[in-house]
């Protein structure tokens, strides 16, 4: 997976709600990497649109559903904490 984030064809965050928010448009989690346990990467597949989501996250003009937000999120902190 290295490999390819080099190339810049993936999204890594360890921001838990950016991920959580991601998922909730509708972007898929392509890798949930755990390999520095103090600092888990979650891992996208970059896109124009991607980008412009994630632009409007941290310019905080993203609309969602907060019940589908909230069972996102747990279900990533679940697979945070699963071995």
């Amino acid at each position: 997976m290295n490999k390819l984030l080099k190339n810049n064809e993936y999204f890594q965050t360890s921001d838990l709600t950016l991920a959580s928010c991601l998922i909730t448009i509708g972007f898929a989690l392509e890798v949930l990497d755990k390999a520095i346990p103090s600092k888990v990467q979650f891992i996208f597949k970059k896109d124009k649109s991607l980008e412009r989501t994630i632009q409007a996250y941290w310019l905080k003009e993203l609309k969602l559903e907060p019940q589908a937000f909230s069972a996102n999120q747990k279900m990533l902190k679940t697979r945070l904490y699963d071995n």
